[in-house]
């Protein structure tokens, strides 16, 4: 993943120049590569001022199977940078992570019990989810 001012032809260079080949997917949003190459090269790729993120593909995206391109977390604020790989997120005295999610609102474009039904499915409807 590049910074968003890197034009996409500049970040096909880094990548090509660094040893690894290029995958396209038409699914990418535009400061997003997929690459394959060799491990030990990782380095020098992303010693690069313009790379923001050095991410592991999915099976999806390496197989070209239609995917949703997603920007990342997005506050009032602006984007948020992706920590938790690099710090993890913070724990209680039993080791547990406790995270909250505040929905503003929901789409008006369907039925509101639908629309909490798909989110409640999409996070697992785990035993302390609270909608």
């Amino acid at each position: 993943m590049f910074h968003l001012d890197v034009e996409t032809k500049r970040a096909r260079e880094l990548v090509q120049a660094s040893g690894f080949d290029v995958i396209d997917h038409p699914d990418l949003l535009s400061n997003q590569l997929v690459a394959v190459g060799a491990f030990d090269q990782l380095t020098g790729l992303a010693a690069n001022d313009e790379v923001a993120y050095v991410l592991t593909a999915s099976a999806e995206l390496v197989g070209g199977v239609p995917v949703i391109g997603c920007a990342g977390a997005v506050t009032a604020a602006g984007s948020v940078g992706e920590y938790v790989a690099a710090r993890g997120w913070s724990k209680d005295a039993s080791g547990s992570v406790a995270l909250k999610y505040v929905l503003q609102a929901l789409t008006e474009k369907m039925d509101p019990s639908t629309a909490r039904g798909e989110i409640e499915r999409a996070f697992g409807n785990g035993p302390n989810m609270r909608m």
